[in-house]
């Protein structure tokens, strides 16, 4: 039994050292839908932009007025993540979707008009919901947005009520803790309006709905020479949060080690679902390590690089092993 239970350990270790890397932490709006068109382009142009957040061509993009550039990265991770939450300063985008650059915590918003005015409209054929984030990133100086929602019934899009949505500010790329700088947020009249007259160097505004969506516009109203970023990014569910209480950790390992190799629906551990408990699980459960259900925040330490990450679970794979060997008699 010892031994089949090193061979175990030893293979579980083997899978962990191959399989820990950076993934995209969750659904984002693609600014490259892979087609060759830049979405700035081809809004500037008075085209439609269909690309991918949930799935394939699930959004269109329209603008009605202003100009759009970008998309531009965003650093919400590093060394100074200030009270950046933790869906953003471990998400990892990708170059090849406009999403990101492949670095933790980087993020690629479209940067909304510069001009005094604008509006962008954004169709969902999955309507967004109050596990999505609207992210605005860096509304300052004289800038003012109007934010209006709809929800499709039908043939038709009837606008929905905002006071119900949640506002949360951040620290951005600034570093440092939100203050009375930030933007203000106004539900009954949708208007989100700067109260920095100097810049703040990307601070971050995020929005939360409470009830489906399905079109949303953004419409400038003030701020000409400033511009702001925009995004909106899907709060990662916890599949590989075996025990339920809200966290990824050392105690969902456990749970994976004393069932491994357990089989058929719904088996305790089957992070993935395949109907098999094994190093799947585990490198399911690493790259989700010490995540929350919550999006909870970066504020108290840095969320660890994936290397350091990869030395944790490897420590607590090696410890639950350690733990089921035989005392050695003297």
């Amino acid at each position: 039994m010892t031994h089949s239970r090193n061979v175990v350990c030893s293979l579980v270790v083997t899978w962990l050292a191959i399989a820990i890397s950076p993934v995209q932490a969750a659904p984002t709006i693609h600014w490259d839908n892979g087609s060759g068109q830049s979405i700035a382009s081809v809004l500037n142009s008075g085209g439609s932009f269909v690309t991918t957040f949930r799935t394939t061509n699930d959004v269109t993009v329209r603008e009605f007025s202003g100009s759009t550039s970008g998309p531009f990265v965003d650093n919400f991770g590093g060394s100074t993540p200030g009270n950046n939450p933790q869906y953003l300063t471990t998400f990892v985008g990708s170059t090849s979707n406009g999403t990101g650059d492949g670095t933790a915590g980087h993020v690629s918003a479209l940067n909304m008009t510069g001009t005094s005015t604008g509006s962008l409209q954004f169709d969902f054929a999955q309507p967004l919901t109050a596990i999505d984030r609207l992210l605005f990133i860096d509304v300052d100086f004289t800038e003012q947005y109007r934010i209006e929602a709809f929800s499709l019934q039908g043939a038709s899009y009837v606008p929905l009520s905002l006071l119900g949505w949640t506002y949360q500010i951040f620290s951005g790329q600034t570093g440092v803790t939100p203050d009375s700088r930030w933007p203000t947020w106004d539900p009954a009249s949708g208007l989100l309006t700067a109260n920095s007259i100097s810049g703040l160097n990307e601070e971050l505004s995020v929005l939360i709905p409470d009830q489906p969506l399905s079109r949303l516009i953004i419409s400038k109203t003030t701020g000409a020479g400033a511009s702001t970023g925009f995004q909106v990014i899907e709060l990662p569910t916890l599949p590989a949060d075996v025990n339920h209480d809200g966290i990824v950790n050392g105690q969902d390992i456990a749970l994976v080690a004393s069932n491994w190799l357990a089989t058929g629906a719904g088996a305790t551990g089957d992070v993935n679902n395949d109907g098999i408990v094994n190093g799947q699980d585990i490198a399911l459960i690493a790259s989700n390590w010490l995540a929350t259900s919550g999006g909870g925040s970066a504020e108290a330490a840095a969320v660890p690089e994936p290397a350091t990450l990869g030395l944790l679970v490897l420590g607590a794979v090696a410890a639950l092993c350690h733990r089921g060997r035989p005392m050695r008699r003297e």
